[in-house]
């Protein structure tokens, strides 16, 4: 079978909801991960959701991945301690997808490649393993930064508004991730994000937009349709609706950072 078939064929078999908005090196990322021969499974000994570390065989060269299935939807009203409450508070394995799809729809790259794949018959979701990384929490401990402390600043800056748009309360000094020597920001675990708010949060609201200009082009321009064709296994209508009102008062954010501040100091590409 050549290879145009070979790729079709694997494209047909793959989940729904794996097909997203990928470039062609992350597709070939998730045809690996959703595919590839699972040829051992690890308990890690980190998070609250049990995840597995997984490790792939493909064309005789070892991938790792992370397993979360994670499905938890409480009733009610829910309440962490030192949080407001939440309503419609979800736990699950397909906002970890939803997290990446939108972050391919605006070309963040910040969230490593995500599919949905079964690991040992439980449906979850498997990412893509960021190899010698450090957290935010072993660089500070260790005192690491870059010499240009800019980069994790515009670094920074963008993960607020992303955490703003998908209403995630649960970014810790564990799910950021930096590889070096480039420093570049990974942001993992989003089970908890996508609970209802019509609102942004004060601590994104609070400080300067810093941002590349195309996120916010591609911010704009953000088309629901869109967004509901590639998350419709995903998210619910009821937190797209949220998720497009907090995209609204993100963009208009933004605009009052630039009449106010200028293009140069809002946009840092």
């Amino acid at each position: 079978m050549n290879r145009i078939k070979t790729t079709l064929l694997i494209a047909l078999l793959l989940p729904v909801a794996v097909l997203g908005e990928a470039g062609p090196a992350d597709r070939d990322r998730e045809q690996l991960l959703a595919t590839g021969k699972i040829v051992k499974i690890e308990e890690l000994p980190v998070g609250t959701t049990r995840p597995l570390k997984v490790s792939i065989n493909s064309n005789n060269k070892l991938y790792f991945a992370v397993f979360k299935g994670v499905d938890i939807t409480p009733r009610g009203v829910t309440q962490f301690r030192g949080q407001k409450p939440t309503i419609g508070f979800t736990d699950t394995y397909r906002h970890d997808r939803a997290a990446y799809v939108l972050d391919q729809l605006l070309e963040l790259n910040m969230i490593p490649v995500t599919v949905i794949r079964k690991v040992q018959q439980k449906r979850g979701a498997l990412v893509d393993w960021v190899p010698d990384a450090i957290t935010e929490l072993d660089r500070r401990t260790g005192d690491l930064k870059p010499e240009n402390s800019k980069l994790l600043d515009d670094q920074w800056a963008v993960m607020r508004m992303f955490d703003a748009l998908i209403n995630n309360p649960d970014r810790n000094l564990g799910n950021q991730l930096y590889t070096r020597p480039d420093w570049k920001l990974h942001l993992i675990d989003h089970t908890r994000a996508f609970s209802r708010a019509r609102k942004i949060p004060d601590t994104y609201r609070e400080q300067w937009s810093r941002l590349p200009r195309r996120v916010y082009e591609n911010l704009k321009i953000l088309d629901p349709d869109k967004v509901r064709s590639v998350t419709r296994t995903l998210l619910s209508a009821a937190q797209l609706k949220d998720l497009f009102i907090r995209r609204d008062l993100i963009v208009k954010k933004i605009e009052q950072d630039i009449a106010a501040l200028g293009e140069v100091e809002v946009f840092f590409e």
